[in-house]
């Protein structure tokens, strides 16, 4: 089969050499059937791994869509948990804070019903122990002999006595303390017109001197400061038989009072 293949193919070769020479190109392309299966194979290998690769690619495409998909409601279910966990944290910590509020509460009630029973208790106990003292006092009061009822009532009424006196004592001094001062204010007011009347007089006697020979000048300023000092002694004394009076009454009083509180 093969060498009439041959001959066939060279038949026309021999009838005609040059135009197989002019065509170089195709006794290249004449190829053998043995080639031509083998380009067929590899034509259909290289279209199945086309396919494959195609069926590769689209595989992985579906593939990433789906990891992109499942990453997604991944996401999503994650957020869902999150808010989910939240919202129970945010129920939990508002539990926890009504528990705090209602066990406060409770405690302030508790402590508000403590607090007033401990001031009913104080209340009536201190009452009670009014009550008591006074059936002591009384008790001890009809036991108690009279003789010693009689010293605490003297007791009592000599405290009273004091305590008027020494209220006396002190409207005394008040009053005595102003009519000092009035005293003081109408001896300084008696000065004043004295010292007046004295300058006027010295005035005169000047004007008088002026006129009357220097013996007489002498005589009459003599005379001038004896009355002077008589006038100064006369103050004097008045002052002081004023202060004497006013303190007399005084010295009585605070020793009056002095013998009572003894």
């Amino acid at each position: 089969m093969q060498t009439r293949q041959l001959q066939q193919q060279l038949a026309p070769v021999a009838a005609h050499p040059t135009r197989e020479l002019q065509r170089p190109q195709v006794r290249q392309q004449t190829q053998s059937p043995q080639q031509l299966q083998q380009q067929q194979q590899q034509q259909q290998h290289r279209q199945k791994q086309q396919h494959t690769e195609t069926d590769i690619a689209a595989t992985a495409a579906a593939a990433a869509a789906a990891a992109a998909a499942m990453l997604h409601k991944m996401k999503c279910f994650s957020r869902h948990t999150n808010k989910l966990r939240r919202r129970r944290s945010l129920a939990a910590a508002a539990a926890a804070a009504a528990a705090a509020t209602a066990a406060a509460a409770a405690e302030t009630a508790a402590a508000t019903t403590a607090a007033a029973n401990t001031a009913n208790g104080n209340s009536s106990s201190s009452r009670n122990t009014r009550v008591q003292q006074q059936q002591q006092q009384q008790e001890q009061q009809t036991q108690q002999p009279l003789p010693q009822q009689q010293q605490q009532q003297q007791q009592q009424q000599q405290e009273r006595k004091n305590l008027l006196l020494l209220l006396l004592l002190r409207l005394l001094l008040l009053l005595l303390t102003a009519a000092a001062t009035a005293a003081a204010a109408n001896t300084a007011n008696g000065n004043s017109s004295s010292s007046r009347n004295t300058r006027v007089q010295q005035q005169q006697q000047q004007e008088q001197q002026t006129q009357q020979p220097p013996p007489q000048q002498q005589q009459q300023q003599q005379q001038q400061q004896q009355q002077q000092q008589q006038q100064q002694q006369q103050q004097q004394q008045q002052h002081t038989s004023v202060f004497e009076k006013l303190h007399a009454p005084l010295k009585q009083i605070s020793c009056s009072g002095a013998a009572a509180n003894r």
